[in-house]
């Protein structure tokens, strides 16, 4: 665009997973079925930045220009290199000369909680759950209850107090960030003992 250029941290490369499905009544059929999107430096850091002899492999390419970049259509080529071959493909992207706004412009709720992460990524620490919160909120959508807490507060005095000592650390943090729209109040469940022990 001119004497301007996109710079290469205004793009994520993303490495397609699949699941494959086995075939049962009511449900789709079987075959391999698209599932996440894997950042591909990961892909490479766990040796998955391959492709299986004939087979197709989507990588998918997102844009984020910083929001001073000028408007215009950008061009440029995409080098990928597979077995010592590289292959180039022309690529073209248009920066609008609009800015969407950081703060959210409706009332969107996004759900994920402790036992997903432990079963889609074998991780479901506290660093980990911060990272999807965060993930979440660039796409202007509050996931309700601050990373790594669920609706309810445990019952005895010492997991109760850290408890809630974390939850105001975190709280104090992201009231003040303008892309949560809201976030929900922990509570004491039904039938939980908040005898302090």
């Amino acid at each position: 665009c001119g004497e301007y250029t996109l710079p290469s941290t205004a793009f994520t490369v993303y490495n397609q997973k699949y699941i494959e499905n086995i075939p049962k009544e009511g449900v789709f059929g079987g075959g391999w079925y698209p599932d996440c999107l894997l950042p591909f430096k990961t892909a490479k850091e766990f040796g998955e930045n391959y492709v299986d002899p004939h087979n197709n492999q989507a990588l998918y390419i997102t844009v984020k220009p910083a929001i001073d970049q000028p408007a215009g259509v950008y061009t440029g080529d995409i080098e990928i290199v597979a077995d010592g071959k590289t292959i180039i493909v022309p690529a073209t992207v248009e920066v609008y000369d609009f800015v969407l706004p950081t703060e959210p412009v409706g009332d969107y709720a996004a759900g994920y909680s402790i036992d997903n992460l432990q079963a889609g990524e074998l991780d479901n620490t506290q660093e980990m759950m911060e990272t999807y919160y965060e993930f979440f909120l660039d796409f202007r959508c509050s996931p309700g209850h601050l990373p790594g807490f669920p609706g309810s507060a445990p019952g005895s005095k010492d997991s109760h107090d850290a408890y809630y000592k974390k939850w105001v650390e975190l709280g104090r943090k992201y009231t003040r960030d303008e892309r949560v729209g809201f976030i929900n109040l922990p509570y004491n469940g039904w039938g939980v003992d908040i005898t302090y022990k």
